[in-house]
């Protein structure tokens, strides 16, 4: 199942780059053109891992989407929702 390897591959790279912090940074360096401790500070913050979206983050996103849609940054209203995909993943 193609999900379920690319779902094993992002786990198993994040991962990686949680232990490696440094390697991790170092090797953003060069194609980010971005100070090595800027991109240390932004990896030590961030969150490893791939996980469902709680119904919290959907109804988050939602209410962003709605914003963007009141104020004519996007043509249509958007059910975010429907762009969730449901089922286990094993």
């Amino acid at each position: 199942d193609v999900l379920k390897t690319l779902v094993n591959e992002l786990n198993q790279s994040t991962e990686w780059v949680k232990t490696h912090q440094d390697d991790a940074a170092k090797l953003l360096e060069k194609p980010t053109a971005l100070d090595f401790n800027i991109l240390k500070t932004s990896i030590s913050r961030m969150g490893f891992g791939v996980t469902p979206l709680s119904p919290q983050v959907i109804n988050e996103q939602q209410q962003v989407a709605d914003a963007f849609y009141q104020q004519k940054l996007i043509p249509q209203p958007l059910k975010i929702q429907d762009a969730i995909l449901t089922g286990e993943i094993k």
